[in-house]
C-alpha cells in the first residue's frame, strides 16, 4: 500500500549520480547518431551542419528533463524508480525527437516547463507550489501558445483544490499572480526590443486577461469564507472577463490561434512508429496511474487523480495535434518507471518461467510499444526510408 506523506525533500547524491550518468549516456548516443548522420550525408549537407548554441541548449533541456523527472519519481517512490523513469523518457521517440541535438526545438523547453509545473503541483506549501506553477506556465506560454490548453488544465486542477477545501485557495491565487508577473516580464521585454507579438504568443491581451483573473481570485480569497456558489460565480466572472479582454484587445486572433492550434498537425498524419509511441506510452501510464490511485489514500489519492487527468488531457491533445506528444510522453515517464520496477521484481521473484517471460515482455512493450511494428515495417526498405524522414 502507498500510504502517508512520501514526499522526500531534496535529491540524494546517489540519485544525482544516476541522473548524470543517464544524461551523459543519452547525450553521447545522440551525438553518435548525429555524427553518423553527418558522415552518411552528402558533402555539402554535412558541411552545413555544425555544433553550436542549439546543441548546447538541447543538452541543457535534456538535463532539465532528467532532473525534474527524477525528482518527481524519487519524492514518491525511490532511487530505482527515478532512474527507470529517466530511462523510459530516453526511449520515448516523441520526446527524444524534440530533444535531438543541433536543432533548437521549442517543444523541448515546453516539456521542461510542464515538468516544472508538475513539480510545483507536488509541493507542500501553496505559496511555493503556486508560484512555481505560475512561473512555469509563463515560460511555457512565452515559448508558444501551443501549451495553452494544458496550462488551463493545470489551473483547473489548482482551482479544484479551492473547491474541495477553501484552505487550499492559495494555490490558484499564487499561480495566477506568478503567471501575471511572468507575462508582464515578457510584454515588457517585447516592448523594449520592439517585438510585435503574434496571435500564437504572449502579448498585451494575454497579460490583461491573466491580470484580470488574478485580481478576481485574489479578492475572492481575501473575503473567504463564503458559499461555494459564490466561489463558482467568481470563477465564472474571472473566466468571462478574461475571454472578453482577449476578444477586445486581440480582435484579429481566432480561438484556434490563441490556443495554439493554428499549425496543428493531427497525430494520424505521422508515421506509425511515432503514433504508437505517442499513444502507447501514455495509455500504459494511464492504466498505471489508475492502479496507483486505487492503492493510495488521503492527499496522495488526490495527487494521482490530478496526475491522471493531466495525462489524459495531454494524450487527447497529442491525437489532435502531434506536437503535444512530447508532453504526453514526459508525463507518462514517472508512472511507467514504477510499473517497470514492479514487473522486473515480479520477473525476479516468480518461480514460473511463463510468468517471468510475460513480465519481461511487459517491460519491453512499456519501454517501446512501437518495437514490434518497427521491426516488421523496417524489414521493407521503402517503409524504412519513410520512417527515417
Amino acid at each position: 500500500m502507498i500510504l502517508g506523506d512520501r514526499r522526500r525533500p531534496g535529491l540524494p547524491g546517489e540519485l544525482v549520480g544516476r541522473l548524470v550518468l543517464i544524461w551523459l549516456g543519452v547525450a553521447i548516443l545522440q551525438g553518435l547518431g548525429v555524427a553518423i548522420g553527418i558522415w552518411l550525408a552528402p558533402a555539402g549537407a554535412a558541411a552545413a551542419v555544425t555544433p553550436g548554441l542549439a546543441a548546447l541548449g538541447q543538452a541543457v533541456a535534456l538535463g532539465c528533463v532528467m532532473v525534474l523527472l527524477g525528482r518527481l519519481a524519487y519524492r514518491f517512490f525511490d532511487v530505482e524508480t527515478a532512474g527507470l523513469a529517466c530511462l523510459v523518457s530516453a526511449l520515448a521517440l516523441p520526446l527524444m525527437a524534440a530533444l535531438r541535438p543541433l536543432e533548437a526545438n521549442p517543444l523541448a523547453w515546453q516539456a521542461v516547463a510542464l515538468l516544472l509545473a508538475l513539480n510545483g503541483l507536488m509541493a507542500r506549501d501553496p505559496r511555493a507550489g503556486g508560484w512555481t506553477i505560475g512561473a512555469a506556465l509563463a515560460l511555457w506560454l512565452a515559448i508558444s501558445a501551443q501549451g495553452a490548453v494544458l496550462a488551463l488544465g493545470l489551473l483547473a486542477l489548482v482551482a479544484g483544490k479551492w473547491l474541495e477545501n477553501r484552505a487550499q485557495r492559495g494555490w490558484l491565487v499564487h499561480a495566477l499572480q506568478a503567471l501575471t508577473v511572468g507575462a508582464g516580464a515578457v510584454v515588457v521585454g517585447q516592448w523594449a526590443f520592439g517585438i510585435v507579438p503574434a496571435c500564437g504568443s504572449l502579448g498585451l491581451a494575454h497579460l490583461a486577461a491573466v491580470a484580470w483573473a488574478a485580481a478576481v481570485v485574489t479578492v475572492m480569497a481575501a473575503i473567504e469564507p463564503h458559499p461555494r456558489a459564490f466561489t463558482l460565480l467568481g470563477f465564472s466572472a474571472a473566466i468571462g472577463g478574461a475571454i472578453t479582454l482577449l476578444t477586445w484587445l486581440a480582435p484579429g486572433c481566432t480561438a484556434g490561434a490563441t490556443l495554439g492550434f493554428a499549425e496543428a498537425r493531427p497525430l494520424w498524419a505521422e508515421n506509425p512508429v511515432f503514433v504508437l509511441q505517442a499513444i502507447g506510452l501514455p495509455l500504459v501510464a494511464l492504466f498505471t496511474q489508475a492502479r496507483l490511485y486505487a492503492r493510495a489514500s488521503a492527499w496522495l489519492r488526490r495527487w494521482w487523480a490530478d496526475y491522471f487527468l493531466l495525462t489524459l488531457l495531454a494524450t487527447i491533445l497529442a491525437v489532435i495535434d502531434g506536437r503535444a506528444a512530447p508532453a504526453a510522453c514526459a508525463l507518462a515517464a514517472v508512472p511507467l518507471g514504477w510499473q517497470i520496477r514492479e514487473w522486473t521484481r515480479a520477473a525476479r521473484n516468480s518461480r514460473r518461467s511463463g510468468r517471468r517471460a510475460f513480465a519481461l515482455a511487459g517491460v519491453a512493450l512499456a519501454c517501446a510499444p512501437a518495437l514490434p511494428l518497427a521491426l516488421v515495417l523496417t524489414a521493407t526498405p521503402s517503409v524504412a526510408e519513410e520512417l527515417s524522414r
